[in-house]
């Protein structure tokens, strides 16, 4: 579940339109508008970690708080693909380690408030596979 968030959160650097944090000294316009996705993004995650049951204890409301996550990112996709388009690689890539700083802490609230913060049990342990029996000798391979 983890990867799950985590990959429809780094997808969620392309979405979605809020005001924009203050840009730094020689930011360009695009990629200010993209990190002024990446905090809306953040900031929905935030609003469901809020509205979201403890885990377990109302699994229709946690579906319904999905659903409207989920609907926040999809109104802001196509915004956020076209800039993601005209950002640089290096504006890609500082846009990234902004998302990261942002969103992780975001993502782990919800998470956490979830339940699905913890890793997921290790499978039991198998017993190996017995060996396949060799020949006894070479004239009884034959």
């Amino acid at each position: 579940m983890t990867k799950t968030v985590l990959a429809a959160t780094l997808a969620a650097l392309t979405l979605g339109c809020t005001p924009q944090p203050s840009p730094e000294a020689g930011e360009s316009a695009n990629l200010t508008k993209a990190k002024a996705l990446v905090e809306a993004s953040a900031k929905d995650f935030e609003t469901a970690a809020a509205a979201v049951p403890p885990a377990g204890s109302n699994p229709d409301e946690a579906r319904a708080v999905g659903a409207r996550l989920r609907q926040a990112f999809e109104a802001r996709r196509s915004e956020g693909e076209a800039l993601q388009k005209l950002l640089t690689e290096d504006e890609k890539r500082k846009l990234q380690e902004f998302g990261l700083k942002r969103l992780v802490p975001a993502v782990a609230k919800l998470e956490a408030k979830l339940g699905t913060d913890k890793p997921a049990a290790a499978p039991a342990p198998t017993a190996p596979a017995a060996p396949l029996a060799e020949p006894a000798s070479p004239a009884a391979a034959r």
